[in-house]
């Protein structure tokens, strides 16, 4: 039953980021980080923490965004990547894009990037669209920077190939965004 409550919040709180209902995600976000807390679920806080550090980002709080990833205390097995380390990479990209340090953000994120291209989660057809989103984004704000604007301009354009061959409308409009 655990499982099932634990998964069930986390796909409520992914359906109302995607909506843009940031009040609504607050609200259930504490609730259920709370709770997950009362409980002991290690895997739902850490989890939760994870998948909502953008709601850190919406009211004008990066340093909060960053002690959410920070106490986020689950302890992966050795030599996997999980879901947690997806949710980790799209936070710590999405505080540097906010921060405006995109092109530092590349180098340090560039294991973990190379860590979800090795998994079996990007079997999954939206983390296979969101992770090429993402990165052409860092791409895209890291070629502001001359020291690396040829570099993260190709990968901007490897990416928005990447998102096209994906075959979803979404994934279409993100490339026709990147280029």
């Amino acid at each position: 039953k655990t499982f099932e409550l634990n998964n069930s919040r986390l796909f409520r709180l992914f359906a109302i980021r995607r909506l843009g209902a940031f009040a609504t995600w607050r609200s259930l976000y504490d609730k259920y980080l709370r709770d997950a807390e009362r409980r002991g679920a290690l895997y739902a806080a850490t989890s939760m923490r994870r998948v909502s550090a953008f709601l850190a980002l919406v009211a004008d709080q990066p340093d909060a965004a960053r002690r959410d990833l920070a106490t986020a205390s689950w302890t992966p097995r050795e030599g996997g990547y999980h879901v947690q380390h997806w949710w980790e990479l799209e936070a710590s990209a999405e505080i540097a894009l906010y921060e405006g340090r995109a092109a530092a953000a590349m180098t340090e994120l560039r294991d973990s990037f190379a860590g979800l291209e090795r998994s079996l989660l990007l079997r999954v057809k939206i983390l296979r669209v969101i992770a090429p989103w993402l990165g052409a984004r860092l791409a895209l704000a890291a070629a502001s920077d001359p020291a690396c604007r040829d570099e993260a301009l190709h990968r901007a354009e490897r990416l928005a190939r990447r998102l096209e061959r994906e075959g979803t409308e979404y994934a279409d409009v993100w490339a026709l965004l990147v280029r």
